[in-house]
């Protein structure tokens, strides 16, 4: 367990067995410390710090455009297409994730799919690809996708969304 100075206004943060962290001020550095030995001592009782929305969908954000796609950096389309992806969710931005619920991103999903269906599901598998453990999550947010049109089914092809699991059906379903 070390701070390091690592160059001008770099410190680094080791605590095993998590991953080093480098912050800019020794002051940050010996908070992160305090928190990484925190969560080490506690274990499975740590609970972490509720983040918000609008902060996951930008480091989301950050990461797509760092990463790039599977073809290599993202071109100015595709940061384009993420941002116009991020813009719909501007209302819901202050809500911490934990507190999340399904009505909130139903009734906007909804309002949405109202005006432009297909931009509506863009921006909902943005929301539900975002890096966050459904554990934080208050109420699952992913069934919102049922209430979207269809697209597949203007062609007699039912969606994945649609199709119910066989866990969730009656007893006496056959196995897929």
């Amino acid at each position: 367990m070390a701070i390091r100075k690592r160059g001008k206004g770099r410190w680094q943060v080791r605590v095993r067995p998590f991953p080093e962290i480098t912050v800019p001020t020794k002051e940050a550095a010996e908070t992160v410390e305090l928190d990484l030995k925190l969560r080490l001592k506690l274990g499975h009782l740590y609970r972490e710090k509720p983040t918000k929305l609008g902060d996951e969908l930008d480091g989301l954000l950050e990461r797509k455009k760092s990463m790039g796609g599977k073809r290599g950096p993202l071109r100015l389309a595709g940061v384009r297409y993420y941002q116009d992806c991020v813009r719909p969710w501007e209302p819901l931005r202050d809500t911490p994730v934990p507190a999340l619920r399904r009505r909130q991103v139903e009734d906007q999903i909804a309002a949405r799919a109202a005006v432009a269906p297909t931009a509506a599901r863009n921006e909902l598998q943005f929301l539900k690809a975002r890096s966050v453990p459904r554990s934080r999550v208050g109420n699952r947010s992913t069934s919102a996708s049922s209430r979207l049109t269809r697209s597949a089914s203007r062609r007699g092809k039912v969606t994945r969304s649609t199709t119910r699991n066989c866990s969730d059906s009656p007893p006496g379903c056959p196995s897929a």
